[in-house]
């Protein structure tokens, strides 16, 4: 007579997101500020900021490379602008639709940044959903809730004197002599580089 077994398949997390190294569980929300940018032209919003602590990121928690798609949908937006930047891990791009998709590679072990930038234009706040798969199976999801209001201190520059800029780059890394539309990659005398979107 045969022996009979029952096997269970129990599938491995295979990434996660985590901000500032503390790890963001599956179907939780973070949440990012308005960032006043250093030459006082503005605020925007980003999941990314330069010089700022929050830094979101999809991790890979497996010992090989692994591929797969991941797709933002903003549920819902009162900050007034339709202008959207989204980077995964490769070449940033500018959306204004409510759903946008973008495969990533990440190196066994490794991470990709997840650089999503808004710029508002009124007080509100933006709820977008971001959802990973690794193939073709579901891995993570979280919400990023993006906030600018009155009562939400913006982070700012205050009491130094302002930094020049000392190089500019395009988004695909090649110099720029002077202010180009879109993002601009802004190197400062201070040593810091920033990301500022040009009109």
């Amino acid at each position: 007579m045969g022996l009979l077994a029952t096997f269970e398949v129990v599938q491995a997390q295979t990434v996660e997101f985590r901000n500032n190294d503390q790890v963001i569980g599956n179907g939780e929300t973070v949440t990012f500020y308005a960032e006043e940018d250093p030459f006082g032209e503005g605020v925007s919003i980003n999941t990314n900021p330069t010089g700022g602590t929050d830094d979101l990121r999809l991790y890979n928690l497996t010992d090989h490379e692994i591929n797969g798609n991941a797709t933002i949908t903003v549920q819902s937006n009162t900050l007034g602008s339709d202008e959207k930047q989204w980077c995964m891990g490769s070449a940033c791009q500018a959306f204004s639709t409510d759903t946008y998709q973008k495969a990533y590679t990440i190196p066994a072990g490794g991470s990709i940044p997840v650089q999503f930038d808004i710029i508002p234009t009124q007080y509100g706040e933006m709820n977008s959903e971001l959802s990973v798969k690794v193939g073709l199976v579901a891995a993570a999801s979280i919400t990023i809730r993006f906030v600018y209001s009155k009562n939400a201190a913006v982070k700012s520059i205050t009491g130094e004197e302002r930094p020049e800029v000392v190089a500019r780059y395009s988004i695909d890394g090649a110099r720029l002599h002077g202010a180009h539309r879109g993002l601009n990659i802004v190197k400062l005398s201070d040593g810091r580089v920033i990301k500022i979107v040009e009109d």
